[in-house]
């Protein structure tokens, strides 16, 4: 056996499928920082009232869904949030994928919140909620993706 075909089958062999391997989990790990920073950034500014913040990271057809959850938003409402003596804080649990990685879920731990669950009546401060935050990929970015406002479970 020559020097070129040793050198061959343990490029093809061994070499080949470790690079394959470092390219894909750079490009996983890439991905799914963005992710977590998109759902960070976006969970931050929802939860804290700040609409507008939020909308940067969603896409077109979501922020339907952050102008209608603005306009429920009243006096009493804003009296509420201002009357919080910290913001809402939260924690990035867990990251689920579909559709071969082009979707997301991220499920986020939301703490010392204000939550609007009914119109006409005045939000309520909650210690503890669990939210599925649902994240597309189009190619080139990570956008949350609603399809209507967001519902807690496991709300305390």
């Amino acid at each position: 056996m020559t020097l070129f075909s040793r050198f061959y089958r343990l490029f093809s062999c061994i070499l080949l499928p470790t690079i394959g391997i470092i390219a894909f989990a750079s490009c996983n790990t890439d991905s799914e920082k963005q992710i977590k920073e998109v759902a960070n950034n976006f969970s931050s500014a929802y939860f804290n009232w700040r609409f507008s913040d939020a909308s940067k990271y969603v896409l077109n057809d979501s922020r339907r869904w952050l102008v209608y959850a603005s306009s429920q938003v009243n006096q009493q409402d804003v009296d509420s949030l201002r009357a919080m003596k910290e913001g809402a804080t939260l924690t990035i649990d867990n990251i689920s994928y579909e559709n071969n990685g082009s979707i997301a879920k991220v499920k986020v731990i939301v703490s010392n919140y204000l939550l609007m669950d009914s119109i006409g009546i005045a939000p309520r401060v909650c210690q503890h909620g669990e939210y599925e935050i649902p994240l597309s990929y189009d190619g080139k970015e990570w956008k949350v993706s609603l399809s209507a406002p967001l519902r807690g479970t496991n709300i305390k």
